[in-house]
């Protein structure tokens, strides 16, 4: 995959589509997907588990595949301002 593929990303729970952008920041055999954002969908990939004190949702114990849709899209969106691929935070 390369960055700006469009990728079908599928969980035992849901799948969503989405373009990737490939960095630095998640490393290799990783996904990362924003969960602040409603229109992204990670929560139709994950369980209904939550931690008990946080009630924050098992977003880092999804296990999902991830596949390049064939075909011709329109282009990706582009990063959001201030992105840095080399940012270690």
């Amino acid at each position: 995959m390369k960055d700006g593929d469009l990728v079908e990303i599928e969980s035992a729970r849901g799948k969503v589509q989405t373009y990737t952008c490939v960095t630095t920041r998640v490393a290799p055999g990783n996904v990362f997907l924003s969960f602040h954002f409603p229109e992204v969908k990670t929560n139709l990939l994950t369980s209904a588990n939550a931690d008990p004190l946080t009630s924050c949702p098992e977003y880092k114990v999804t296990a999902v595949d991830v596949r390049t849709v064939p075909g011709t899209h329109a282009l990706p969106p582009e990063a959001a301002k201030g992105f840095r691929q080399d940012a270690f935070d």
